[in-house]
């Protein structure tokens, strides 16, 4: 029998055990008690408030001098300070609490089956890359349901090759995991889908940029969008186009140029459609005995296109810029997401992928960019701050090809994608099924 816990706590100490800060009077699966973990030096009050007074009292009497801090680092400062606070804060009590202290007998069993497979699960991927805090965990349990559902009817897709019905929501041209934006709805009034964004909302260089430094609204976009995928993985793959789920298995049946995000915790794909013309300029990148016509008669906008996707991946860097733009969304992000063009390959590491067309199968060309988020520390910045507002952030991705010589200009948007409230929570797990075989 379990005694009280002032026996408990008495017997600890009587052997010598100190800084005991709570016994619960509660089992294990084999009847052992279990303790919380020792209390630390900074989770003391006392310990906190006497740190700060030694501080004040080292900028009081110290040595005189004028320092100046700008008010957005003070910001930045006690942004660091609470998120350091948040991470040391001892748990309170509950009944997820786990105990930091167990027999050896706990540690002789191995892991079940059921333990196995939680490692690689969604919920774990999101629990690790989202901050995963009792109130996102039931969210996550939640959610999981519905992921199952989606996972299923994306891996019947795979299996069985055969389009499924769509609702009125999803564009009869895509077959994706994420939807399309119902024509006419408010932003913000239905989550989780993708649309074109207002080409001319974006600003492009003008004509006599290079003199005048003026930019303009673009015009259409070069590339249109066919549609977006959101999958979760343990390995946010490169080369997703070898993946035959993506884009509803429909993927090869246009021209198309992939940007693979890969993120955390999985993938956020966008596909556009690369048009006929632009087609020969591209196969000259990657077989030199392709011949490719003349520009004659094309924009500047067409003529950079072409020259771009002609270029090798390390020229394609250097002219390729993002600039995100936050349509709807907190204050905080759209701060942080300032619609200012930055080029790509200064940013993060990318990656090419190309594969050609094969008429035998009647598969068309892509050409994919790989644009590794958690390998760039800007990005992982806009990503930590932009992550827990997800779901109510309607988000523009546009690309634009810079102009760097008269006859490139002005620019053009080359394509772009409206992100309306992703929630990757109830993403499906990627099919792990590469072309060519099942």
């Amino acid at each position: 029998p379990i005694n009280t816990r002032k026996e408990i706590q008495k017997e600890l100490m009587a052997e010598g055990t100190k800084n005991v800060l709570t016994i619960h009077d509660r089992r294990s699966g084999d009847g052992e008690v279990i303790m919380e973990k020792e209390p630390k030096f900074m989770d003391s009050p006392i310990a906190v408030l006497g740190t700060l007074l030694a501080l004040v009292c080292f900028f009081a009497l110290g040595p005189r001098g004028s320092v100046e801090i700008n008010v957005d680092v003070i910001m930045v400062l006690v942004f660091m300070a609470f998120r350091v606070g948040m991470s040391f804060a001892p748990k309170t009590g509950g009944q997820d609490d786990g105990a930091d202290i167990q027999s050896d007998h706990h540690h002789h069993h191995p892991p079940s089956h059921h333990q196995n497979r939680q490692r690689v699960d969604s919920e774990t991927l999101m629990k690790k890359s989202l901050g995963g805090g009792r109130e996102s965990s039931r969210s996550i349990d939640n959610r999981t349901a519905t992921r199952s559902i989606t996972s299923t009817l994306l891996s019947t897709i795979v299996s069985s090759n055969v389009d499924y019905h769509e609702d009125d929501h999803t564009n009869s041209n895509t077959h994706t995991t994420i939807r399309k934006f119902p024509d006419g709805a408010e932003i913000g009034s239905v989550l989780n889908c993708w649309s074109e964004p207002v080409y001319s909302e974006f600003r492009v260089r003008g004509a006599k940029y290079l003199k005048d430094k003026v930019k303009i609204p673009s015009k259409p976009f070069l590339f249109p969008i066919r549609g977006a995928d959101i999958c979760l993985s343990d390995n946010c793959p490169a080369n997703i186009a070898r993946y035959k789920a993506i884009c509803g298995s429909r993927l090869r049946e246009k021209p198309t140029f992939l940007i693979n995000y890969r993120l955390p915790w999985g993938n956020f794909v966008v596909y556009n459609e690369i048009p006929t013309k632009f087609l020969p300029f591209l196969r000259h990148c990657y077989d030199k005995r392709v011949k490719v016509p003349s520009m004659e008669g094309m924009t500047p906008a067409e003529i950079c296109t072409c020259r771009y996707l002609m270029a090798d991946d390390k020229q394609k860097d250097q002219i390729l810029k993002i600039i995100p733009k936050v349509v709807k969304g907190p204050w905080i992000v759209k701060k942080t997401v300032d619609g200012k063009p930055a080029i790509i390959g200064s940013k993060m590491p990318t990656e090419y992928f190309y594969e050609p067309a094969c008429e035998a199968e009647g598969k068309a060309e892509y050409l994919e960019i790989d644009l590794d988020i958690v390998a760039s520390s800007a990005a992982r910045g806009i990503l930590a701050v932009a992550q827990r507002y997800t779901k109510s952030l309607t988000l523009d991705l546009g690309f634009v090809l810079q102009g760097n010589t008269a006859d490139e200009l002005p620019e053009e948007m080359l394509m772009g994608a409206r992100i309306h409230g992703l929630d990757p929570l109830t993403a499906p797990m990627l099919p792990q099924s590469v072309d060519g075989m099942l």
